[in-house]
């Protein structure tokens, strides 16, 4: 049998008409192989998520690298400097390792003991630098990491939380933003920083084991090894585009398994009422029918690619190898076995090097797929703060000014999309007019807020309000943010809070135990910690606390007690607080002097509220 296919081998290496039938057999059986690999495979019209290369990406990281890399002199240009010279010292360092086998091996057998011992001691010296250097290299790989998302997230931050103050806000996407400030710039940022270790380095190394190969071998060496791994690498991508798609066509299966009986559990009560058990029963079956047929199918599929991968990238790559590194031994006049040994150890080493520079480039190839997908992310979200600070709103003519009172003068309600909710809206709210703006869901009256506060555009009137100090605002859920008691009663300036006030603030609310199990210096992430009543009692002990002259409260005693609300609203009241509810409920009226009263058809009533009338106040 070996002497048969030694035979053939001669056959088809000697002649002209052998080689090109050796090669159209081979192209042919590829032909056959890649047709039953497709075969039987559903046609799936999902597109890729896969993303290539493009012009379009290339624009994108070239307006995205000055953010990431200010100037040629910054911490982060002198970091890739240094990342670009310890990838070209640690391949001389390979090189000289290379060398160094070759030279050991050719000791070995030439029986030269004191040779030997220096040559080894030579590698014993080479592994401190070397090893220092692939150390360094994933250190400043990380280090380049950090520096580009520092520099990607303070320019979103700085243009993000710029304009929450801005009605232009309320157009931006806040789940792409906060997806980009949490997940997607730190992804981004590694594949970045990767980018220029795992393309340099396999470049930098097939270039430089290809030169040293040809001072052994010739052009004939460097030209098999490069138009080898150039051909495998074609067809093996060929190969594995069916079990690509038939890969997304199980995970399509897979979610749609999932989701038939995700809606099952959701919509129960429904499916029971209409009697549709049977019906969800044939479609969750046949559902999972279609997911193990293609999962058997992908299964018999891999087997076979499995296989074929195998012959070509590992056994092909194996001949290639021996075939390269056996023609010193053959086209060599020097028949010394020490120096043939050398050079055979000396190629192999160049070899494997250039190997794993090669599967090196293709992982980085798949790889950079994803760095265009959060490229383009990246790119989308400052284009999009960058499209909101040069957005323009026409008509904008109202006016605010500063007062001793809240006063609203034919003032047009107007969302920034453009629809007018009120029109020439009047009201005068002094100290001491306690005021409740009330109506059904989706009224607008939160929109009035946002319009005393400027967080919304004021096309037309005058608005009056005091200075921010002396204003407050509580929602609903109230925000807390992580740090100590200090640190919330302070928000948002940093100031020395009184141990007394902060106590009495939290007696008034009932809170008083609260440093039995927090103490003003205990960092919380108050939100987590505590439940939705706390968290509203805490909100209005800071409003106890800085005693402001207005205070708007959003429906910020919805989880409270009647009897504790009603001490809250007196306390207010007593200590000079001018208190502005948004309510719904009727019941909060007692606690006030006048009512703004809104409904969804756009009209509106300012009125004083009789004390007298049992339906309130009883």
């Amino acid at each position: 049998m070996e002497n048969y296919l030694y035979r053939v081998i001669i056959f088809f290496s000697k002649s002209v008409s052998g080689k090109i039938s050796f090669v159209s057999g081979c192209l042919g059986l590829l032909y056959i192989i890649r047709y039953i690999l497709s075969r039987n495979i559903p046609k799936f019209g999902d597109h890729s998520s896969k993303k290539s290369i493009s012009m379009s990406f290339l624009r994108q990281l070239l307006n995205i690298i000055p953010i990431v890399i200010p100037s040629f002199t910054s911490t982060e240009a002198m970091l890739i400097y240094a990342l670009s010279s310890l990838v070209v010292v640690r391949t001389f360092i390979s090189i000289f390792v290379s060398d160094l086998n070759g030279k050991l091996l050719k000791a070995v057998l030439a029986v030269n003991s004191q040779q030997f011992l220096r040559r080894l001691t030579q590698l014993a010296i080479i592994s401190l630098p070397a090893s220092l250097v692939n150390s360094l290299l994933d250190f400043i790989t990380h280090k380049l990491s950090i520096r580009f998302r520092v520099n990607l997230t303070k320019s979103f931050a700085e243009n993000y939380l710029k304009g929450l103050q801005d009605f232009r806000m309320i157009f931006l996407d806040r789940h792409l933003a906060h997806d980009i400030l949490s997940e997607e710039i730190d992804t981004f940022s590694t594949c970045l920083s990767n980018l220029f270790g795992n393309m340099t380095k396999p470049v930098l190394d097939i270039f430089m084991f290809c030169i040293k190969l040809k001072s052994i071998l010739g052009f004939k060496g460097p030209l098999i090894v490069l138009a080898w791994y150039s051909i495998s690498g074609l067809l093996l991508n060929n190969l594995n585009a069916p079990l690509n798609r038939l890969n997304r066509l199980v995970h399509y299966y897979q979610d749609v398994y999932q989701n038939s009986q995700t809606n099952i559990v959701d919509n129960s009560e429904e499916i029971a009422f209409l009697s549709g058990i049977p019906w969800e029963k044939h479609h969750t079956a046949q559902a999972l029918k279609d997911l193990t047929n293609n999962t058997q199918l992908l299964i018999h599929k891999k087997f076979m690619a499995k296989t074929v991968n195998n012959i070509i990238s590992k056994y092909g790559a194996l001949i290639i190898a021996q075939l390269v590194m056996g023609i010193p031994a053959f086209t060599s006049n020097n028949w010394s076995i020490p120096v043939l040994s050398k050079d055979y150890i000396k190629t192999s080493s160049y070899f494997v090097n250039i190997s794993k520079a090669t599967a090196r480039l293709r992982i980085t190839y798949k790889n950079i797929s994803s760095l265009v997908m959060y490229t383009n992310i990246i790119h989308e979200g400052l284009s999009n703060l960058n499209v909101l600070s040069q957005l323009e709103f026409s008509n904008v003519n109202g006016k605010y000014a500063f007062a001793e009172h809240i006063q609203f003068e034919n003032v047009s309600v107007v969302t920034p999309e453009g629809q007018v909710l009120f029109e020439n809206m009047n009201f005068l709210i002094e100290k001491g007019s306690h005021t409740v703006i009330q109506g059904p869901h989706g009224s607008g009256k939160s929109a009035v807020f946002r319009i005393l506060g400027g967080l919304w555009p004021l096309y037309q009137g005058t608005v009056y309000s005091p200075k921010r100090k002396n204003l407050f605002y509580l929602a609903s859920k109230p925000y807390l943010q992580r740090g100590t008691l200090e640190e919330v009663f302070g928000y948002p300036k940093k100031i020395k809070i009184d141990e007394k006030g902060l106590a009495e603030a939290l007696r008034v609310v009932r809170l008083d135990k609260f440093f039995d199990k927090y103490d003003e210096k205990s960092v919380e992430d108050w939100s987590a910690v505590l439940s939705s009543k706390e968290q509203q009692l805490l909100g209005l002990a800071r409003v106890v606390y800085h005693k402001p002259e207005f205070v708007i409260l959003d429906e910020c005693t919805s989880s409270i007690s009647v009897d504790l609300e009603s001490e809250i609203y007196m306390h207010l009241q007593s200590i000079g607080v001018t208190t502005i509810s948004l309510s719904e409920r009727d019941s909060i009226l007692k606690y006030h002097s006048f009512v703004l009263k809104l409904d969804t058809e756009g009209s509106w009533n300012f009125y004083k509220i009789s004390q007298t009338d049992e339906y309130f106040f009883s």
